[in-house]
């Protein structure tokens, strides 16, 4: 996932050891990823790439990158800003649903509506199928859908 040697960007680090208090420069990466089986969102995984600097690069020497793994585990959505983000960057490309959650009771004036069926919709993708119990109360979860 982060093996172009140049990445380290020897360019844009060089010129910070000009100022004589700079000691050593670090340069980060960060990376969210997702493992997505058939739309499901199955597990996330967080991983870093340090680079750090102890003098002015010279040439194409590159410190060793040190890699940490700092968290992750299973999931089953993407989160909101990240689903938000990667529509507005790619509107054409299919991503897995946001997770919507609805919970309530339904009424039809102030008799609670027993059986009533509710479909949780975004666009023409259903998400979720939710039928009201004796006591007009439902719940809708698109985590469930499948």
């Amino acid at each position: 996932m982060y093996d172009a040697r140049r990445r380290a960007r020897n360019d844009l680090v060089a010129p910070i050891f000009a100022d004589t208090a700079v000691k050593s420069v670090k340069s980060r990466a960060l990376f969210d990823t997702y493992l997505v089986r058939d739309m499901q969102v199955l597990r996330h995984e967080t991983v870093g790439v340090e680079f750090t600097y102890n003098a002015a690069p010279t040439g194409g020497v590159q410190p060793t990158p040190v890699t940490t793994h700092s968290g992750g585990g299973t999931t089953d959505h993407l989160p909101m800003d990240r689903y938000r983000a990667m529509t507005a960057r790619f509107p054409h490309v299919q991503l897995p649903s946001a997770p919507v959650s609805i919970t309530g009771t339904l009424r039809a004036g102030a008799r609670a509506e027993a059986g009533a069926t509710i479909l949780a919709l975004r666009g023409r993708e259903v998400l979720d199928v939710a039928t009201s119990a004796d006591d007009g109360s439902l719940h809708a979860d698109s985590r469930r859908a499948g």
